[in-house]
């Protein structure tokens, strides 16, 4: 469960740095669609119960960072959720999903960046990732079925920027 959403996760976050200069610091704000896989929730012995199919969501991250020239570090604070589109039990039968995923990360990037008004830079990071998956919202807990699972968590990150202004990219 927990590396299914993980992986969409890392895929839709890519980090793109406003501003970010050569010898310089950077903070950054990011906002973008999220696109995740189908999820697969199982017991402890490892059996299917209930897939997750997910609705378009959104992400967005706060990134501090130094760019030290070809070389850049940040550190990363980033929030995900999508709704729930449809649920599969076991048997095959699906039905209207009534609920949402939502995944809190803080990560250590690094990346190699190449050029100047127009980079390309690519990466990796890793951190800690916390998921959660309401189910049935209206569900007999308070807000519906949750649950929740924390952990390591990695991403690959690659991308294309170009200076707007002075203190702004776009990525």
């Amino acid at each position: 469960m927990r590396r299914h959403l993980l992986a969409a996760a890392a895929l839709a976050a890519i980090a793109t740095p406003p501003a970010a200069r050569d010898n310089s610091a950077y903070f950054g704000l990011e906002v973008g669609g999220l696109f995740v896989d189908e999820t697969d929730i199982e017991d402890d012995d490892g059996d299917e119960l209930v897939s997750i199919d997910h609705k378009t969501g959104v992400d967005g991250d706060m990134i501090l960072g130094y760019d030290f020239g070809m070389f850049r570090a940040e550190a990363e604070l980033g929030y995900k959720r999508s709704e729930h589109d449809e649920y599969t039990d076991d048997d095959g039968d699906s039905f209207d999903g009534d609920g949402r995923s939502s995944v809190y990360s803080g990560m250590i990037n690094g990346m190699i960046d190449v050029g100047q008004d127009v980079s390309f830079y690519a990466g990796g990071g890793v951190g800690l990732a916390q998921i959660t998956h309401v189910l049935d919202e209206g569900g007999p807990e308070p807000n519906g079925f949750r649950i929740r699972d924390r952990g390591a968590a990695w991403q690959l990150i690659a991308g294309v920027r170009a200076e707007v202004w002075q203190y702004f990219d776009v990525g």
